[in-house]
This record gives structure tokens, sequence and C-alpha cells, in this order.
């Protein structure tokens, strides 16, 4: 089973799940890279399973003295049969390349946090970090750990953009935005930076983006249909996957229910299905449209019919029950007695 990273049907995802991490833990007293570098400046020679040792020792719980070799030892609940998410990856040269797959790394083993505390947490990653990296690419993953706590931390310290109960204003989540991209480029270089964060903030400004729309009330249902579906063309293909069926469907209810509301034309909302979802699209909702409107007459005279009989007096309740039988079956197929029977 893998754990996930990301939930795409949350409305403003960089307001989930980055406020509330406190950050603190306790740097190890003796880093293992530097004890190797240290004996062979000094030609000794070290002991069996010293490097082995040595991430024991730069893996220590303050908490009751728990160690660490791989990091994935004792996992806490929520992890237990699940995969590992994310990893490293090195070029040809043993060079570490930066990529989300780190970020996911940390997330997973982050994602503890309430079963374990943060400096567990933390050095459960620098174990596994030793365990699966060496040399120069096990020491830029340890900065890299060090710099994405450190902005946690820093994002938890931003105040929080939206109150319950409050109407959410685009222009002060705009305003965090823009306070949360800050703290990124101090934290982290460019590529780092967009490693890390390409992903998220497509999707952030695709979300404050519709958000701004839909709030727009100078447009009609065929323009934000029009301009929702130039915003989605802008996602990076495989978030547009992700998002498609959820916010299109989304959309046309909130679309159709504006356009019942202030307008009632045919023509404009098929326009503005079109504009939305494509004519194909737009066709088979209107033929949609329609089956659904017949099946509400033939519904509608049904239920006509039978209070008819239900209302004459100059039959027994049995006799009522045996003509809605027949009527009913006279007027519609198995399947469709169904709803009826439900609808009655």
């Amino acid at each position: 089973m893998h754990r996930t990273r990301y939930i795409a049907a949350i409305p403003i995802a960089f307001f989930v799940a980055m406020t509330a991490l406190l950050v603190w833990w306790k740097m190890p007293a003796e880093h293992p890279k530097e004890m190797v570098d240290q004996s062979a400046a000094t030609g000794s020679q070290l002991p069996q399973n010293t490097i082995a040792s040595a991430v024991i020792v730069a893996s220590k719980i303050a908490s009751g003295g728990q160690q660490f070799v791989t990091g994935l030892e004792n996992l806490p609940a929520s992890l237990h049969d699940t995969e590992v998410d994310g990893g490293f990856e090195l070029d040809a040269n043993g060079n570490l390349i930066i990529t989300n797959r780190i970020r996911q790394l940390f997330d997973y083993f982050l994602s503890a946090q309430g079963e374990e505390s943060l400096p567990t947490i933390v050095n459960r990653l620098r174990a596994y970090i030793h365990s699966t990296l060496s040399g120069d690419a096990a020491a830029e993953a340890e900065q890299l750990l060090e710099s994405y706590i450190g902005y946690l931390d820093d994002v938890a310290a931003l105040d929080s953009a939206v109150t319950p109960g409050q109407a959410i204003d685009p222009a002060q989540l705009r305003t965090q935005k823009q306070q949360l991209e800050a703290i990124r480029a101090g934290r982290f270089d460019a590529i780092t930076n967009d490693a890390f964060f390409a992903e998220e903030e497509a999707y952030d400004h695709y979300t404050l983006s519709r958000l701004e729309v839909m709030q727009d009330e100078n447009l009609s249902a065929e323009q934000r249909a029009s301009r929702l579906a130039a915003l989605e063309s802008q996602l990076p293909p495989e978030l547009q996957e992700s998002m498609r069926d959820i916010t299109r469907y989304q959309d046309l209810q909130t679309l159709t229910q504006q356009w019942q509301e202030t307008d009632g034309n045919p023509a404009n909302l098929q326009q503005m299905r079109e504009n939305l979802v494509g004519r194909e699209a737009a066709e088979r909702l209107a033929k949609l449209d329609q089956e659904r409107a017949q099946w509400q007459q033939r519904v509608d005279s049904w239920l006509m019919e039978r209070q008819a009989i239900l209302s004459n007096s100059g039959i027994s309740d049995a006799d009522k029950e045996r003509q809605i039988d027949a009527a009913r079956s006279r007027l519609f197929s198995e399947q469709e007695q169904i709803r009826v029977r439900s609808l009655e």
C-alpha cells in the first residue's frame, strides 16, 4: 500500500498540512562521514562496523535512547504495511539528482507526527539517508532535510489566511501565497524550488485564479466557463488529468445553477457547456437533458393518474392497489418501476 502525499480535491492546497509543525531537533554529536574523514586523515583504522555504529550514534533519540540504522525500524502504526514514498536518484557520477521524490520521502516520514516526536522523525530520516546514500550525496540530502524542516517551521509561523466562517478573499490568499514563495526562495535554490514546489504552485495558481473567476459577478455563465477552461489548459498535463473530472463537474453544477437563476436561454446554456467541456460533451449533456425532461413528464403524468385512482371513493382499497399495479406495469418497464415506486 502506498501512502498518498497530495490530495487534489482540497480548495487551497498550500493552507493545508503546513500550519501545525513546530520544529526542534537535536543535532547529532558526531557525524558518521566526519568520523570516516578523520580516520583517513590520521591514518587510523576504523574498527569493524564503525560506520554502522556511527550512524547509530548519530541517530540516537533523546527520549529512551532508541537507535536507528536504516530509519525503518519500529515504524509508527500509520506507516505499517506501507511502501516508502519517494526516494533518491543519482546521476552517472554518483551525484544527487534533485527531484520531487526527495520531498515525497521527507513528507512520508513527517506524516507520522503525533505518533512520534519531530526529533525522532528527523533522526529516522538521517539514518535512512545514510543507509541509502554515501559521500557528497548523503551530505547534500542532509542539507536538503535541514532546509525543508526550516521551511516548514517558517510556514507554520505564517498567520492563517482563512478563519472558520469567514468568506474566502482571493486577494488575501494571494498575499499569503507571495509570503510562501518568499520563504521558499530564501530556503532553497532555484533548482530545488522548482523540483519541490512547481506542481504545487501550478495548482495553487489555478485554484486562486478559478476562485477569482467564480466570484466575478460581472461575468456571464458562458464567460466564466471559457475562462475556467483556459485556466485548466495551463495546468501541467498530469495535473490536468487528476483535476479535470472533479472541477468540471463542480463548475457545470455551479454555472448551470447560475444560468437557471439569471438567464434560462437554452442557447446560452449550450454555449456555456461548449466553452467548458467542448462541443461533443455539450451535445451529450443536451441529449441527457432531453431524456430527463421526457422522463419527468412521464413520471408527472403517472403520479396524476395514480392520484386519480386513489381519490376514487367508489372502489375498495384492494381494487385501488390492483388498478395502480396494472397501470404502472403498462406504463413502465420493470427497471423503471423500481424508480417509480421510490418516487411514489
